[in-house]
């Protein structure tokens, strides 16, 4: 009898455990929040973000792109951009990109860095004309 009872408990107990995640935990809710927190990652909002994105300096330059696969233009990048609070963000002509021409800015410390490197057939050396917007985002 007393070998009974503990096997019906045991079962009883397993049961329950089995049927908690399978009704999803509805019988838990978390608390409402009288308003919807804002900034946080994940979270949708209906205000938008206050905040104005200003082009403050253009670079144009004039580079000579040889055949090789890969390139290293040095100090690109005036040093009063140099701080994380602006971005840079590199304009070339669309046929460049098209025949696989991709540009990339790197940040060594000391200097940002243009790297231009090429994902296609050997070509000849040829002059192109490049700009780098540097940009910075202010809050309104």
């Amino acid at each position: 009898m007393k070998t009974v009872f503990k096997n019906s408990l045991l079962v009883t107990v397993l049961a329950g455990l089995l049927v908690l995640p399978m009704s999803g935990f509805s019988l838990f809710d978390y608390p409402k929040l009288d308003t919807a927190p804002s900034r946080i990652l994940g979270v949708n909002s209906d205000s938008p973000m206050k905040v104005k994105v200003r082009v403050l300096d253009q670079v144009d330059l004039r580079l000579s792109l040889s055949g090789d696969s890969s390139q290293k233009f040095y100090n690109v990048i005036p040093e009063e951009y140099l701080s994380d609070e602006y971005s840079e963000y590199v304009v070339a002509p669309r046929n460049l990109s098209d025949s696989g021409y991709s540009f990339e800015i790197l940040d060594n410390g000391l200097s940002k860095d243009l790297v231009v490197m090429h994902s296609g057939d050997l070509v000849k050396s040829k002059i192109v004309d490049v700009s780098v917007l540097i940009m910075r985002a202010t809050p309104f």
